[in-house]
């Protein structure tokens, strides 16, 4: 119980399931996920049918298309408004299922072909061996050989840009967004004043994991690394100049994590 209490107290809860939130987020729209999946669709071909989980999925403005193209697909995610918003856009698929949950746990309906997790939808919670549960989830949902697609934010590309206030106006509200580096941690607080001169606050945190960390991080649950990008057009990636760091990683087959488990265990004796 005071675990779950915990949870509920967590920053991304309150935010993902304001109202507010697709509205600030507008500007990241079908067309910017478009190009996503495209680059998803081209690195990563699937036969028709196959198993997709779109982890994080949000609105579903990438698991609806793929959805759409032939595509088996699980949207998972924790916010029950933002879930909404994507059955009613995707009411007419049957090839689509969303499920709400917190995806420290075991995901449901394993194993699939391929998992997405993008638009930096990693690196929320206050530990990293929560995140490490996450990335054991992602491993032990796929089949061998299953495609993980995944897409965060660029450190030193982020650092470099970091843009440390902006002020706008969206449908009569006024929004003032604020970011500062805390250590290990990018935080963004969200000042939003409504029509009738409400305030409301809201955070955003997440973990300043660099490729270098993934590479651990990845190896450390027996996913391997195929491709980087540093982009959605599929530009390669560069630590400086990239905004993304796009990772296409592929689960160990069942040959491959017995060869990995041999050298470890060989690795080991030799040490004692």
């Amino acid at each position: 119980m005071r675990r779950q209490q915990q949870r509920r107290r967590e920053w991304f809860q309150h935010w993902f399931n304001s109202h507010f939130y697709p509205l600030v987020y507008q500007h990241r729209d079908q067309a910017e996920a478009a190009v996503a999946v495209q680059l998803f669709l081209e690195t990563c071909p699937l036969p028709p049918g196959a198993k997709i989980l779109d982890l994080c999925c949000g609105t579903g403005r990438h698991a609806i298309p793929l959805a759409q193209a032939g595509f088996n697909v699980t949207g998972l995610d924790i916010s029950t408004t933002l879930l909404q918003y994507a059955q009613r856009q995707g009411a007419t698929l049957p090839n689509l299922r969303l499920v709400q949950q917190d995806m420290r746990l075991p995901f449901p309906d394993a194993p699939y072909d391929a998992i997405l997790n993008l638009f930096t939808s990693f690196g929320y919670f206050e530990t990293s061996d929560e995140d490490l549960q996450v990335l054991k989830n992602v491993a032990a949902a796929l089949r061998p050989g299953g495609i993980f697609f995944f897409d965060y934010l660029n450190v030193p590309y982020t650092l470099r840009t970091l843009r440390h206030r902006d002020e706008r106006v969206i449908a009569n509200l006024h929004i003032i967004q604020t970011r500062s580096v805390n250590g290990k941690w990018l935080r963004k607080t969200i000042h939003i004043r409504d029509s009738e001169g409400a305030h409301h606050q809201f955070e955003e945190r997440v973990r300043l994991y660099t490729l270098s960390d993934f590479q651990q991080l990845f190896a450390a649950v027996g996913l391997h690394i195929r491709h980087t990008f540093g982009d959605y057009d599929g530009t390669p990636y560069h630590p400086e100049r990239s905004p993304r760091v796009i990772i296409v990683a592929q689960k160990n087959t069942s040959a491959e994590a017995t060869r990995a488990d041999r050298s470890k265990h060989n690795a080991d004796s030799q040490e004692h």
